[in-house]
C-alpha cells in the first residue's frame, strides 16, 4: 500500500494546479484516483494470451465487429485508442484475478452478507389502486373463485417486471423494500395480505424460492464486488490523509 500511495502522489503532483482545483471542484477528483488505483492494481495481473485473445473475440461477436472498418469506427465513436479498447474488454478478468489472488479470503463471508439478495424467487403480483379492489380480489385468491393469471390481465397495472402477474425467476436485486421484507419472511405457497406501496396495493403469492450457491459464476461475481469495495476503500483513505476538508 506505501508504494502504492507513493504512485498516487506522484500521480497527483504531476496534474497541472488550475487543472486540479477543476478536478476538485467538480467532484472528478474521486473518481480519476480510483482509476488510477484499478489500473495500477490490474497491471500486476497476467493474463493467458490465449485467454485475453477469447475476450476480444467474443467482444466481437457481441458487438457485430467484424472488419476494420467496424473496429475504426468502434473506437471513433467511443474515442479509444485499440490499446484502450483491449483493456476495458479484459478489465472485469483482470479485476477477478487479482481479487481471488490476494482477497479471496473474504469471499465466505461477503457471500453470507450478500446471500438474500442473490437468492432467486417467482412469485405472482397483482398491482392496482385501490384498498377496497385489492382485498376483493385477495379474497377471491384465497377463496379458490379466481387466479392470479385471471385477475392479474383484468385488473392489474401492466409492469414490464412482471407481464402477466409473474416475477422471476430472478433476485430482489433493485425490488422495493417493502415487497423484499415481505417475500424473506414468506413461505412457499403463502398469500400475502393486500398491503401498500406508495400509491399502489399489492397482493403477493411466493411461488419458488431457490437459494444461492456459492458456485463459479457466482464466486467471480462476488469477487469483483469484493475488488471494487477494496479499491473504493484505498481512494477514501487516500482522500482523507491527503485532501482533508477544514
Amino acid at each position: 500500500m506505501k508504494d502504492l500511495e507513493s504512485k498516487i502522489k506522484n500521480f497527483i503532483n504531476e496534474i497541472n494546479p488550475d487543472t486540479l482545483k477543476i478536478l476538485k471542484f467538480g467532484n472528478m477528483l474521486p473518481k480519476i484516483i480510483k482509476n488510477f488505483i484499478v489500473y495500477e492494481l490490474v497491471s500486476m495481473v497476467n493474463l493467458e494470451q490465449n485467454f485475453q485473445e477469447n475476450e476480444i473475440k467474443n467482444f466481437y461477436l457481441k458487438n457485430n465487429i467484424n472488419n476494420t472498418k467496424s473496429l475504426i469506427n468502434l473506437l471513433k465513436a467511443n474515442n479509444l485508442t485499440q490499446e484502450e479498447l483491449y483493456y476495458q474488454i479484459t478489465l472485469p478478468s483482470k479485476k477477478y484475478k487479482f481479487a481471488e489472488e490476494n482477497l479471496k479470503n473474504e469471499l465466505n463471508e461477503y457471500f453470507l452478507t450478500k446471500k438474500e439478495f442473490l437468492d432467486e424467487y417467482t412469485f405472482n403480483i397483482i398491482r392496482v389502486k385501490k384498498s377496497d379492489l385489492a382485498h376483493e380480489l385477495y379474497f377471491q385468491l384465497d377463496s379458490g373463485e379466481s387466479d392470479f393469471f385471471r385477475l392479474s390481465q383484468r385488473y392489474s397495472f401492466y409492469s414490464p417486471l412482471y407481464p402477466e402477474g409473474i416475477f422471476g425467476p430472478r433476485t430482489l436485486d433493485g425490488v422495493n423494500p417493502i415487497i423484499t421484507n415481505k417475500l424473506f419472511n414468506s413461505t412457499i405457497g403463502n398469500l400475502i395480505m393486500p398491503f401498500q406501496v406508495d400509491e399502489w396495493w399489492l397482493i403477493i403469492k411466493l411461488l419458488e424460492k431457490k437459494h444461492a450457491k456459492l458456485d463459479k459464476k457466482t464466486t467471480k461475481m462476488l469477487l469483483i464486488e469484493i475488488f471494487n469495495n477494496y479499491v473504493k476503500k484505498l481512494t477514501q483513505n487516500f482522500l482523507e490523509n491527503h485532501f482533508k476538508t477544514n
